[in-house]
């Protein structure tokens, strides 16, 4: 899988700082889809995503969204 260049990422635990990840990549099966993978599981506990890409019209689009891991 490609990176997809104009697209980023970033995963954070409440209060911390982002997670170290790969580059994001698209699912072969699903275009819209963005694959990040990390070096380790993810710790129990909340997250926050921000994510940031390029539409297929060139449109900027961003956001935020929240979930939780549990052990």
């Amino acid at each position: 899988m490609a990176a997809i260049w104009f697209s980023k990422i970033s995963v954070e635990p409440k209060g911390g700082e982002p997670i170290a990840s790969d580059p994001p990549t698209s699912d072969p099966a699903d275009k819209t889809t963005l694959i990040v993978k990390f070096a380790e599981p993810l710790q129990a506990g909340s997250y926050k995503v921000n994510w940031q890409a390029v539409s297929a019209v060139t449109h900027k689009v961003k956001g935020t969204f929240t979930f939780q891991v549990r052990r």
